[in-house]
């Protein structure tokens, strides 16, 4: 399988959780999870650990208060849901002209 494929099986597994996701940055409509490209190791014989870095991004671009902590707090539990979640980040992710809160969610798995 290859990580498009894989990224786009994310894609509808959050969705099936009742999340927008997207692989496209230009089809971001926040509050919404971006999945990227993973991170490669190469330790598995025949394939990798990919090592997915998704952002969950809220849909409040003027800063965080209680409603973008609380989407937030839905994105990423949405994904944790559906992933065995490693790490969580607090950050910003840039769009266009505005910066919405975000967090950079992160887990791995095996792709042959």
């Amino acid at each position: 399988m290859t990580s498009t494929a894989r990224a786009l099986e994310i894609c509808a597994a959050l969705e099936a959780a009742g999340v927008r996701a997207t692989t496209d940055p230009g089809a971001l409509n926040p509050p919404a999870v971006l999945v990227v490209p993973p991170r490669r190791v190469y330790d598995v014989a025949c394939g990798y650990t990919a090592v997915w870095n998704v952002h969950a991004i809220a849909g409040g671009p003027t800063g965080g208060d209680r409603t973008t902590w609380a989407q937030l707090d839905e994105l990423v539990d949405a994904v944790g849901s559906c992933f065995a979640l490693e790490l969580a980040q607090p950050g910003a992710y840039v769009l266009g002209p505005n910066t919405h809160p975000s967090y950079l969610v992160q887990f791995s798995e095996a792709i042959e």
